[in-house]
Parts: structure tokens; C-alpha cells; sequence
């Protein structure tokens, strides 16, 4: 909520989801960007800027949605859907004065 920066631009698009959804964020910045292949075998990790490990699990994919378990420390647990279209935002715990938010979204084809 300090200034308007947005970096890099790709992120103009979820800033006005976010405004849509009446968060009163302002500026915008990626920290990492990472791939990860979730599986339904075992969990994927992936470290987050706050230091906390967020991980991942398929727990099953039907007509092109998969709905993968996001667990993140002192979060609440949660499976969340994900389509071929778009992306999911999930709040992943207070960084540098700030929100860390996850965005996860499907591969680019």
C-alpha cells in the first residue's frame, strides 16, 4: 500500500483483479517466479521470499480442471482449482511492510 509501482507490467492484470475484488492494494512487485510439475504422488515445495516452504499436491485433475492442496505455514490449508484459463491468487503471510501473495496458474503453451 506505499506508492504505485508495478514490476514487472505482466502484473497490471492481477492489480485490476485485485482493485475488482476490492483489495486496496496498490503496488505490485514479483519477487520470484518459479515452475513447479505437481504430482499426486508426492508434494512439490517451493521456498517463499518470507522464508517460509509453501507445498503442493495434485489431488486429481477432471475435465481439464486439476484441484491442487496448497499448504502454507500458518495459512489455513487449502484445494484450490485450477483451469486452463487464469490464475489463483493465495495470501502466503506478511513480507517487507506487505502482503505475500502465491499466484499459481497453469503452464504457458
Amino acid at each position: 500500500k506505499k506508492g504505485a509501482e508495478v514490476d514487472p507490467p505482466e502484473l497490471e492484470k492481477m492489480k485490476e483483479q485485485f482493485q475488482k475484488q476490492n483489495f486496496s492494494f496498490t503496488s505490485f512487485k514479483r519477487l520470484s517466479n518459479e515452475v513447479l510439475t505437481v504430482s499426486a504422488k508426492s508434494a512439490s515445495e517451493v521456498k517463499l521470499p518470507n522464508g517460509a516452504n509453501a507445498t503442493l499436491q495434485l489431488q486429481g485433475i477432471k475435465d481439464g480442471t486439476a484441484t491442487v492442496r496448497v499448504a502454507i505455514p500458518r495459512q489455513p490449508t487449502l484445494d484450490v482449482e485450477l483451469g486452463r484459463q487464469g490464475a489463483v491468487y493465495q495470501k502466503a503471510g506478511r513480507y517487507v511492510g506487505g502482503e505475500l501473495i502465491l499466484v499459481l496458474s497453469p503452464p504457458a503453451r
